[in-house]
């Protein structure tokens, strides 16, 4: 999903002294997307290869309001390329 740089300003804006956005991530937030909210909080473990059409059906599940699926979803199995 991609999101325009009015949508990031409140975050950026809301946790100033918290975080600031590099000039670089705002421009991969307007162009590749991403989660602002995210950043500083969460790391990238891994990434997706093969098997895309997992990651759509858990984009599409049904969520409560603060965007948690309804039902877990857990990773059954994962290969280490080196």
């Amino acid at each position: 999903m991609n999101i325009t740089i009015e949508e990031i300003k409140p975050f950026a804006t809301k946790e100033m002294e918290l975080f600031k956005f590099s000039k670089q991530a705002l421009i991969d937030y307007t162009t590749i997307g991403g989660t602002p909210h995210l950043d500083g909080g969460y790391t990238v473990f891994g990434e997706v290869i093969k098997g895309l059409e997992v990651v759509d059906t858990i984009c599409n599940m049904d969520t409560f309001q603060n965007n948690r699926p309804k039902e877990d979803v857990k990773i059954i199995s994962m290969s280490l390329i080196k």
